[in-house]
């Protein structure tokens, strides 16, 4: 499945339906839905946070309930600016 079909490309689309332009869209999408953003490791853990199928099913959940009315262009700007170049 490409990953235009899939939720991320649906938030996608509504956010340049809003106005959003940036290359940088996927990148926020992404963001906005790691269920690893604010995991906190306990002392001496070297593992992984969590297993993949885990975290996949934790993602596709949060974009499923993901608002596109919710997003900022600020915080567009904000993933824009910390992005690598390419």
């Amino acid at each position: 499945m490409r990953l235009e079909e899939t939720e991320v490309g649906r938030i996608i689309e509504g956010l340049r339906v809003r106005g959003f332009k940036s290359p940088c869209l996927r990148a926020y999408v992404v963001a906005r839905n790691n269920p690893v953003r604010f995991h906190r490791a306990k002392r001496g853990d070297t593992g992984a946070a969590m297993a993949i199928g885990a975290a996949l099913t934790r993602m596709a959940a949060s974009a499923r309930k993901f608002d596109v009315a919710s997003a900022k262009q600020a915080d567009l700007a904000l993933v824009a600016a910390v992005a690598p170049s390419d």
